[in-house]
């Protein structure tokens, strides 16, 4: 029984302990000072009263606001807090009682914070600004809040009194107005009225003036059309005669052409003939003359008549000068009608011969295919062509082929080294020399043209062909880097290529990936003539240590590697793609690489694992929200294989902010005490401030990597 009573008693003490609590609305700041309880009724009584309010807003558990407990409890100069509390109508809120309103979290929702407002409840102009330009309403200190107070004062007694000369301006000026419009109505009446009358006068002019310009234009439109008439029936008349003069001229033309067509033919002919003509009586006669002669011979003997010419008929003795005149007068006739019969069939044989050929080819030939084609072409001036024509399918073509060859001005083809490639010319960026020669002309192409439009590039075709999708992706802002050649002999044509067309970005990548190309240990995979390319960028040192660093986006990675390499940090863009610099530590060359942190670019991740000695995690320390996300894709990194036993250095960035999370804090959350398969370190740094990145030159964190790693650097060198 005693024990159940003491329970009882216990329970109802710790009842009657809550309720005071309940009850208390100090919350543990100084009983004496005279607490209000909740905002709204201390607005009610700064009404009544017309003094400020003093708003403290804080949390059980924050270790701050246990701060400014104690310094309410034990400052010296609490008596001066005392007496100018009577001023104020002081409240405070615990926990769920913070108001919910944007405007008393002006700069963020820290704690604490101490806000002073007007009778209506709005915040003043008072704030800690000069000691904490980021959070403008902390004040840790008791001195600072006297302060604080005492200018909220000052500014409170301004706005009332002011506020009580603006009440009477304001009374005047509404008598002034009310006067003024009552005058104003009155002339707005009356001008009214005179608008109205000036309205319909205006009106019945009008109609008149429009009834007469009416009957006027329909004269002259009539004479007009009098006029053109006649005009166009002039117009008509002399164009039929221009024809007809014209077609008759063509006729007359055409009739002479046909004339001398007949007379060449005719020509042509006779003197085919003539020939033929002129040998046949002749050979006709000589025949008949030696026939005579033979026959008289025959009846004086064959001897005899052989012995003398046939054409002599006397008693004169055969001499030897006679067989000269029997040899022209008998035998070259033979000689010659035989030639001429011979002549005159070859002749004949040979025009028949081409009149069958003629025939055979009129035959042989085949008719053409015909059909009908409707074509659109649309030209420069977005105008329509349209072309219907019966013609053969092969002439319809070739004239397709030369109208619709490069008649979009907007679509650049180039024929590089025997290879076709076709780009827009807006994808083209502005400060190129493509930019500068295709768009804006503003520099002579140095390429010929060849006949059907395309640009003659004698350049190497692989190459050129990666550049145009570089030019591809940024115009479409994606990862251009995904255009890049593995093969280092690629890369390093590409490197060339790049410096002729004058694009540093992209030679620039080129070259940092055959420097990691160089990083492997197959001599085989990068040739001397490689090797050379390499030595003349840039001496390769004698060891190369590869960072990745990674995490979500605007977490400041890039931050830190530009603090690390001595860089300004005032303007950081987000990083859409990969940055890369190096650290040179002695012997011992650090290349890290920053990759970005938006979700559709995390998938590109693992494309950069490759021959990673470190994996370096860069955490917001203050955005709690997306602490569980980071954690995520910090277990999906550990489960990668080509990661697995790296060591991990995590970076707790942003802590120069209040609101931050500690490191052993963030170690808990993301559960790095449960890691046993590699070596790991959380260190909290700021990437803004350089705080833990500036001790030994490289930072308290590389220097662990690099003890991790078992790396005996010499002196730091540079960096770039």
């Amino acid at each position: 029984m005693r024990l159940v009573v003491v329970a009882l008693v216990l329970v109802a003490l710790a009842v009657s302990a809550e309720k005071k609590k309940k009850d208390d609305p100090s919350n543990g700041f100084r009983e004496d000072i005279n607490w209000v309880s909740g905002l709204e009724q201390a607005i009610g009584i700064a009404k009544d009263l017309n003094k400020p309010i003093f708003l403290l807003i804080h949390k059980t558990w924050c270790g701050a606001c246990k701060n400014l407990k104690r310094e309410f409890n034990s400052s010296p100069k609490i008596l001066d807090l005392l007496n100018l509390t009577p001023e104020f109508v002081m409240v405070n809120t615990e926990d769920d009682d913070e108001p919910q309103d944007a405007k008393f979290a002006p700069d963020g929702g820290y704690i604490p914070r101490i806000i002073f407002l007007d009778t209506d409840g709005n915040p003043l102009k008072t704030n800690n600004e000069k000691r904490y330009k980021n959070n403008k309403y902390f004040y840790p200190l008791v001195p600072q809040v006297i302060e604080g107070m005492q200018r909220a004062l000052e500014e409170f007694k301004g706005l009332n009194g002011e506020d009580k000369e603006e009440k009477k301006e304001e009374k005047v000026e509404k008598k002034k107005e009310k006067k003024k419009e009552k005058k104003e109505e009155k002339k707005d009446k009356e001008d009214k009225k005179e608008e109205k009358k000036d309205k319909e006068d205006k009106k019945e002019e009008k109609k008149k003036d429009e009834k007469k310009e009416k009957k006027e234009e329909k004269k002259n439109d009539e004479k007009k059309d009098k006029k053109d008439k006649k005009d166009d029936k002039k117009k008509e008349e002399k164009k039929e005669k221009k024809e007809d003069k014209k077609k008759d001229e063509k006729k007359k033309e055409d009739k002479k052409d046909k004339k001398d067509k007949k007379e060449k033919k005719d020509k042509k002919d006779k003197n085919e003939s003539s020939v033929c003509d002129i040998l046949l009586p002749l050979t006709l006669n000589l025949a008949h003359n030696l026939i005579r002669v033979f026959e008289e011979g025959g009846e004086k003997g064959i001897v005899e008549s052989t012995m003398r010419p046939a054409a002599l008929d006397s008693d004169v003795p055969f001499t030897e000068s006679s067989d000269f005149f029997f040899m022209v007068g008998v035998v070259t006739p033979l000689v010659v009608c035989c030639f001429a019969i011979f002549f005159c069939a070859v002749n004949s044989l040979w025009k028949t011969r081409k009149n069958l050929e003629r025939l055979s080819q009129m035959e042989a030939r085949p008719l053409p295919d015909y059909m009908e084609f409707t074509i659109d072409i649309t030209t420069k001036l977005d105008s329509c062509l349209e072309m219907s024509s019966a013609q053969c399918n092969e002439e319809v073509l070739q004239m397709l082929e030369m109208l619709m060859v490069d008649k979009n001005e907007n679509i650049i083809r180039f024929d590089v080294g025997g290879t076709p490639f076709a780009i827009l010319k807006k994808t083209f960026p502005a400060g190129t020399l493509f930019y500068s020669w295709f768009v804006s002309c503003t520099q002579k192409i140095p390429f010929c043209q060849l006949d059907k439009g395309a640009y003659f590039v004698d350049r190497d075709p692989f190459s050129f062909g990666v550049i145009l999708n570089y030019f591809r992706l940024r115009h479409s802002s994606q990862l251009w880097e995904a255009c890049l050649p593995k093969d280092p002999d690629r890369l390093a044509m590409l490197t060339q290529e790049a410096e002729f067309f004058r694009l540093e970005q992209l030679r620039e990548q080129a070259i940092c990936l055959l420097q990691s190309c160089s990083e492997k240990s197959d001599t085989a995979y990068v040739n001397e003539g490689l090797l050379a390319l390499l030595r003349r960028f840039k001496q390769t040192p004698t060891k190369e240590v590869r960072l990745l660093l990674l995490g979500l986006d605007n977490a400041g990675k890039t931050t830190i590697l530009k603090k690390l390499a001595d860089e300004d940090v005032s303007h950081i863009a987000p990083t859409h793609g990969f940055n890369i610099k190096q650290v040179s530590m002695g012997n011992i060359n650090l290349n890290v690489w920053d990759i970005g942190g938006q979700r559709n670019i995390r998938v590109y991740w693992r494309n950069y694992f490759d021959q990673s000695s470190a994996l370096i995690f860069v955490i917001d320390s203050v955005d709690r929200k997306r602490l569980e996300e980071a954690k995520n894709e910090l277990i999906d990194l550990m489960d990668e294989e080509k990661l697995r036993g790296c060591p991990i250095l995590v970076l707790a960035n942003k802590q120069d902010l209040f609101v931050a999370m500690k490191a052993h804090e963030m170690a808990e959350a993301l559960q790095l005490t449960e890691i046993r398969d590699r070596a790991w370190q959380i260190n909290p740094v700021s990437a803004v401030t350089g705080e833990g990145l500036k001790a030994s030159k490289l930072g308290e964190a590389i220097d662990w990597l690099m003890g991790t790693l078992k790396l005996n650097p010499g002196p730091s060198t540079s960096k770039k």
